[in-house]
């Protein structure tokens, strides 16, 4: 490749090994949560204290959506170690949107879940 005066060589970014696959890995790990989850209508997220958030119907949905843009955020930085082409500000950017839907979905789903939870509790109430 001819490089013009004044111009550095473009030299494609390198991810070792190791870190595509723990990177593969945590995709495959959130994919089969979701899907598990959304299975078995119960997708749960641990607590310090408490016993954690569970996600029902329409709010599972809402977090399956949070899991799988989480997962293709991740897949982004793999796939951007495949590509020679100079567009790593690309695949930053679509990562960084990605990850940024993902956090927005996340909030969503327990906001979803809050007030399916408040409904339920107010039905309960009203008709007891």
């Amino acid at each position: 490749m001819k490089v013009a005066h004044g111009m550095a060589r473009y030299l494609p970014n390198h991810i070792p090994p190791e870190k595509r696959v723990s990177y593969m890995l945590l995709v495959t790990a959130m994919l089969t949560y979701g899907i598990y989850g959304i299975w078995e209508d119960d997708l749960w997220i641990p607590a310090k204290h408490g016993d954690g958030v569970h996600f029902h119907g329409f709010p599972a949905w809402v977090f399956f959506a949070a899991l799988l843009l989480s997962a293709a955020s991740v897949l982004t930085i793999v796939v951007d170690h495949y590509d020679r082409r100079n567009n790593e500000d690309f695949y930053g950017k679509l990562s960084m949107a990605l990850g940024n839907s993902a956090f927005l979905m996340f909030i969503s789903a327990i906001a979803c879940q809050l007030l399916v939870s408040m409904l339920v509790t107010g039905e309960a109430a009203a008709s007891g």
